[in-house]
């Protein structure tokens, strides 16, 4: 099943971490993909504008990866793991999302999460406010239980 909503990107990124947050931003790698730096229970995510509104979709199995869509580019994948499980979507100043993407993506417990990321082309309509959508960014996310 696929859930779509908003996600601010202040600064140029956002997160997908623990529902329970603790010292996982600390383990962030910031030598890693171009824009996927994974730590432990923690992926922050890199958009290719630096702030605005991105339309994110995510897909999310817990058997495999969805298959590739045959018309979006992959911009970068990456795997790490979570102790805790229960991995949500978070804004750039770790708030957490609205709407679709409110509640946590994943189940809660220990698992090997596989996250790609790709870019769907634009141009993106406005929201009803006229606030700009700078991009739309599909995540497929495979939440292997260990």
């Amino acid at each position: 099943m696929e859930r779509t909503d908003l996600v601010d990107h202040a600064d140029g990124f956002f997160f997908l971490t623990d529902d329970l947050l603790d010292d996982q931003l600390r383990t962030i790698s910031q030598k890693t993909g171009p824009r996927l730096r994974p730590g432990a229970g923690a992926l922050q995510l890199h958009t290719a504008t630096e702030d605005g509104m991105a339309r994110v979709t995510v897909a999310v199995s817990d058997t495999a990866l969805p298959a590739p869509p045959d018309d979006l580019e992959l911009i970068d994948e990456c795997t790490y793991t979570t102790a805790l499980g229960a991995q949500r979507l978070r804004h750039s100043w770790l708030e957490e999302t609205q709407g679709q993407l409110r509640d946590p993506i994943t189940p809660p417990g220990p698992a090997r999460v596989h996250v790609r990321m790709y870019e769907v082309p634009g141009p993106h309509e406005p929201l009803v406010s006229g606030i700009e959508v700078t991009e739309h960014i599909l995540l497929h996310i495979w939440n292997q239980i260990l």
